[in-house]
């Protein structure tokens, strides 16, 4: 953390009245909630991606992929259409 301080002090230390607390605070409290989900993540397991909300976006964004290797041209729209 004093490290940290020391950073952003040396850093904008050009900026008048710049107080690197309320990043600090900032950058902490992001660390804070990845560390919470990385542990709910793991506590999950892998296959989390197939449960609730996350499955819906899976099937959302993996749908346009799945159509599009299914089709007969299989990306090869140019040459179908013509």
């Amino acid at each position: 953390m004093d490290k940290a301080r020391k950073i952003l002090s040396s850093n904008f230390k050009d900026v008048p009245g710049y107080d690197c607390e309320p990043e600090l605070g900032v950058i902490v409290a992001t660390i804070e909630m990845q560390q919470e989900w990385d542990r709910q993540a793991k506590s999950e397991g892998p296959f989390a991606i197939f449960q609730g909300l996350n499955l819906k976006r899976f099937l959302i964004g993996s749908w346009p992929k799945l159509c599009r290797f299914h089709s007969p041209c299989r990306g090869r729209l140019i040459r179908c259409l013509h």
